[in-house]
């Protein structure tokens, strides 16, 4: 099945069964290297409407280019839907990502 010692080690892994016990367990944590672009995407919950008019878009950018520069992530790219958010962002500290 799985490596056990990958699982004493910290990581998770999600809906695994063992034998006749349901084992599920949260997500891997999120690896976030150093000075490595990433490609980030952000949902609304359940997938519903983050923005709703045209102003939203402009304060999320703002919000976006403020806490950017406070947390050394370089912006390189966005894309702005009306249920999601995908960025292509470089983060210059460690868990920088995160904290964005």
């Amino acid at each position: 099945m799985f490596d056990s010692t990958f699982l004493r080690n910290g990581y998770t892994l999600c809906g695994i069964s063992s034998g006749d016990r349901d084992e599920t367990m949260a997500r891997l944590p999120r690896l976030c290297p150093t000075d490595i672009p990433q490609h980030v995407i952000q949902r609304g919950n359940n997938r519903q409407v983050c923005f709703a008019a045209k102003q939203d878009f402009a304060v999320f950018a703002g919000w976006l280019d403020e806490y950017a520069r406070e947390f050394s992530v370089e912006l390189h790219a966005w894309v702005f839907m009306t249920n999601h958010v995908h960025l292509l962002v470089t983060p210059r500290e460690e868990a920088a990502v995160s904290r964005l």
